[in-house]
C-alpha cells in the first residue's frame, strides 16, 4: 500500500529473535511471526538487536540470521544487540565473556549490513542507533555520536522515531547506575537532551525480554516484547514490565502522533530462559557456551 499524507505509516518492531540453527526452538516463533505478518504486511519490520544466538562468538549464527532477514515479507531494517556483536563493559573489572570489539562490528558490517541508519518515509524520519558502541571507546563510539549530532539537526523540523537494542533506562530514568540492562546514565541523558531538542516523539527498544510503554521527558518509550524466550524470575521489584513473547506495532500519523500497541500472538510459544533446553540451560550472558 502506498504510504500517502493521509495515513499513519506502520511499523512493525521484533526484537530478540536470538535466530540460530542450533537452537531451533526460537524458529517456530519466527515462522509464526512471519505468516501473520505476511497478511497484513507492514511499511517497515525493524529489528532491534540480539538478531543472532550468538553472533559475537560464531559467524554461523549471523549468517543464518541473515537469511531470515530475506523472509520478512515488507523492507527490513535493523540494529545489533550484546548477542550479535558483544557486550559493552559496565565495570572494567568484571569484564564479559565477549565484550563488543572491532572485529565483531566488522563481522556485522560485512554479513548483515550497517549498525546505524536514518530513513525519511511519509513525513517521518526512522532512526537507529548501535547502542552497544556507547561506553565501548571503540572508535566508532565517536563516529557514530557525530552523525547522530549532525543528522538529527539537519532534519529536525521531521518527526522522528527512534529505535535502539538497549533501552533508555531500566527501572527509574534519573537514578538508575550503569547496569548491561540498559544505557549508562552519561548517555542516557546525553541522548534523552538530544532527542528532546531535535523532535524525536519516540524511542522503541528490546533487550530486556519484557514488555511496557511510559513517558519521559515529553517521549514516548517503547520496550518491545522478545521473539524468543521469556525470563520468569525477570519481576518487579527488581523488574520492570511483564514478560511475554509477541512484537509491538507502531502507527506514525500525519502530523507527528504515535500510537503504540504491545501484540501477544497466541500461537507464539513462550519458551522458559530459566528451563532446560534440549538438555541445557540456556546461556544469556554467558556467550559462546556449547
Amino acid at each position: 500500500m502506498p504510504i500517502t499524507p493521509l495515513r499513519p505509516i506502520r511499523i512493525v518492531q521484533l526484537t530478540d529473535p536470538h535466530l540460530s540453527t542450533r537452537h531451533p526452538q526460537f524458529l517456530h516463533n519466527w515462522d509464526r511471526l512471519l505468516e501473520q505478518l505476511g497478511t497484513h504486511p507492514p511499511d517497515r519490520v525493524i529489528v532491534t538487536g540480539d538478531l543472532a544466538y550468538d553472533g559475537a562468538g560464531r559467524a554461523e549464527d549471523l549468517a543464518f540470521a541473515r537469511t531470515q532477514l530475506d523472509r520478512l515479507p515488507a523492507p527490513w531494517l535493523v540494529l545489533p544487540g550484546n548477542h550479535d556483536i558483544g557486550e559493552t563493559v559496565a565495570d572494567p573489572a568484571v569484564p564479559p565473556k565477549q565484550a563488543v570489539t572491532p572485529e565483531r562490528l566488522e563481522r556485522w558490517l560485512k554479513l548483515i549490513g550497517p549498525d546505524h541508519w536514518v530513513e525519511q518515509m511519509g513525513g517521518w524520519r526512522l532512526l537507529g542507533l548501535n547502542t552497544q558502541l556507547l561506553g565501548s571507546a571503540l572508535p566508532g563510539e565517536a563516529t557514530q555520536a557525530d552523525w547522530l549530532e549532525r543528522t538529527l539537526a539537519e532534519g529536525e523540523y521531521l518527526p522522528t522515531a527512534l529505535f535502539l537494542h538497549k533501552p533508555l533506562y531500566h527501572l527509574e530514568p534519573e537514578t538508575s547506575p550503569r547496569s548491561i540492562e540498559s544505557l549508562w546514565p552519561e548517555h542516557r541523558h546525553w541522548l534523552a537532551e538530544l532527542c528532546q531538542a531535535h523532535g524525536v516523539r519516540m524511542v522503541a527498544s528490546g533487550h530486556t525480554h519484557s514488555h511496557r510503554m511510559a513517558q519521559w521527558r515529553g517521549l514516548s518509550l517503547v520496550w518491545a516484547p522478545p521473539c524468543s524466550f521469556v525470563v520468569p524470575s525477570r519481576r518487579p521489584p527488581q523488574y520492570l514490565g511483564e514478560s511475554a513473547v509477541g512484537y509491538a506495532e507502531h502507527l506514525l500519523h500525519p502530523g507527528g502522533g504515535v500510537d503504540s500497541r504491545i501484540v501477544l500472538p497466541t500461537d507464539l510459544v513462550a519458551h522458559d530462559f530459566e528451563s532446560l533446553t534440549d538438555g541445557r540451560r540456556i546461556p544469556y550472558l554467558a556467550l559462546g557456551a556449547e
